[in-house]
């Protein structure tokens, strides 16, 4: 498929549906209750049970976050344990596994393919690198030639890993791994950069600081900075599914940010109602997205967008809920906070919507 330029991408905004989720955990704290107790208010008046929601637990301790989905169902991220440090996790069917570091007492896992590898950043001797996990052992991924530290952020199910190494001089670079070889995405580039997702046809995305922060995709070796819809020069990719849709963000103003979906050359800017602040952070293959916004009460909300309409997820029982990940059956992980305001890995199973009645209404250029 041939990729648009910047230039001829155009500017369009989905005005969506707020459909809102109701629901919570009977018990907060405990792991893999599933209950009806009342959210925060929403942003919407209108409510309609769609999702449930599942406390993963944690490993011990009093926190953890869910990173990242595959359609298997297990779910991978990071937990504090009963000793005080924060371990990577793999959870599956109810049990929750510790998978350990690389020496340094720290390590969070950030995605999960259908194979169950698994990879993210571990505390090491000398820095932090980026690691693979699989049949229960956890591999140092390494650096570029230059660097001391890594991390890898995403992995897709032919294994090709994505993520940042610091070049020793310039600062953390996008790379990827081929093998044990470490490769630069970027090596002529003297600022920042970082792949955040790969796709199954190799399709990376991430951004690249450059008098400013822009959204890209390296497809094939070749680069493509993606149209900033905000204008701001501030704007990242963060999730890319096998149509090459890519979602992320991109700010609007000093304070302000929107969740955004480039699909087929258009830069499509998701309103969510009462949103200041958007982001969406993946897209599964039927191109359903997961998010979150914040509104003028700061309390951050998971949100589940499909076809031009938004599902508020729910929470725990408290007032924070981000959605990190989707899979192709709807299934959506991210972290919540529960009535005792500790942040728990959270699952939310999102119910089929009804037929949709409503239209995308494109806003027209100005």
């Amino acid at each position: 498929m041939t990729r648009p330029s910047p230039s001829s991408l155009t500017r369009a905004t989905v005005v969506v549906m707020m459909v809102v989720v109701a629901v919570g955990c009977d018990r907060p704290g405990e792991p893999g209750a599933i209950g009806s107790r009342a959210t925060p208010p929403s942003r919407n008046a209108e409510a309609v049970e769609t999702a449930s929601i599942l406390d993963l637990g944690t490993l011990g301790g009093c926190c953890s976050v869910a990173a990242a989905i595959n359609d298997a169902g297990q779910v991978v991220g990071w937990s504090t344990t009963s000793v005080g440090s924060t371990s990577a996790f793999l959870w599956e069917a109810g049990v929750m596994t510790n998978l350990g570091d690389l020496g340094g007492a720290y390590s969070s896992a950030l995605d999960v393919n259908e194979s169950g590898q698994v990879v993210g950043v571990s505390r090491m001797t000398g820095g932090t690198r980026g690691f693979l996990w699989q049949d229960g052992v956890m591999v140092d991924l390494g650096v570029l030639s230059a660097g001391s530290t890594s991390r890898a952020t995403a992995i897709n199910d032919a294994g090709r890993v994505v993520g940042a190494s610091d070049h020793g001089v310039h600062g953390s670079g996008a790379a990827y791994w081929e093998g044990p070889t470490v490769v630069d995405l970027h090596p002529t580039h003297a600022g920042s950069s970082d792949a955040t997702d790969v796709n199954d046809s190799g399709r990376i995305v991430g951004f690249v600081d450059s008098g400013g922060r822009f959204a890209v995709l390296w497809d094939d070796g070749a680069l493509t900075t993606l149209e900033d819809p905000g204008g701001e020069g501030d704007s990242q990719a963060l999730g890319v599914n096998e149509s090459g849709q890519i979602v992320g963000r991109s700010r609007t103003g000093a304070s302000a940010s929107v969740a955004v979906l480039w699909n087929d050359g258009d830069a499509v800017e998701l309103e969510i109602a009462g949103a200041e602040l958007s982001e969406a952070t993946a897209i599964n293959d039927l191109g359903q997205i997961a998010g979150w916004s914040t509104g003028a009460d700061r309390d951050s909300r998971a949100f589940f967008w499909d076809d031009g309409r938004v599902v508020e997820l729910g929470t725990l029982g408290g007032g924070f809920g981000r959605a990190m990940d989707i899979n192709n059956s709807g299934q959506v992980a991210g972290s919540s906070y529960g009535a005792d305001g500790f942040e728990r890995a959270t699952l939310w199973i999102v119910k089929p919507l009804p037929p949709r009645v409503d239209s995308l209404q494109p806003r027209q250029p100005s």
